[in-house]
């Protein structure tokens, strides 16, 4: 996957501070997490992807990285499953902050981790948390379908 910084504007909707799960939630009628991949990259630094679907429709390709040495966070990212990171973790525990957004677009997006049927322009974002001393990198692939979604026009 490549990534190119975006200097013109993004969709607005992509500003949005609070939980993106919650957002999409509200708009899809079968909203759900598939888990495709966890591990961990030494011993304090753990990786999850994810994609949020509707239906059958692929809509955010997500990839974090939480770098922990505090049992019980990593015990809840690890366990996360097909639940949401946002929900479970990020907005769930105290004096969680989140930097801005860095936006890109998407030159090349890896055809063996999701397969598009559209040849939309794909805009990504990259965040991260802290919270004591718990550090986490988002990177939210914003894929065509979740476009449609987002702006109300399904």
């Amino acid at each position: 996957m490549k990534l190119v910084p975006v200097v013109n504007l993004v969709p607005h909707y992509m500003n949005d501070p609070g939980s993106l799960t919650k957002r999409l939630k509200a708009r899809c009628d079968n909203f759900h997490i598939i888990e495709q991949e966890k591990g961990k990259l030494d011993p304090s630094t753990f990786f999850r992807q994810t994609i949020l679907m509707n239906n059958q429709s692929s809509l955010i390709l997500a990839r974090s990285s939480l770098m922990s040495e505090d049992s019980v966070i990593v015990n809840k990212f690890c366990e996360l499953g097909d639940k949401s990171l946002g929900e479970q973790l990020l907005f769930a525990e105290q004096n969680v902050k989140r930097s801005e957004y860095s936006f890109f677009q998407v030159s090349q997006l890896d055809r063996d981790m999701i397969n598009l049927d559209r040849t939309e322009i794909v805009y990504a974002r990259r965040s991260y948390f802290r919270w004591q001393s718990n550090q986490l990198s988002l990177l939210e692939i914003f894929l065509p379908d979740a476009h449609d979604i987002l702006r109300g026009e399904r």
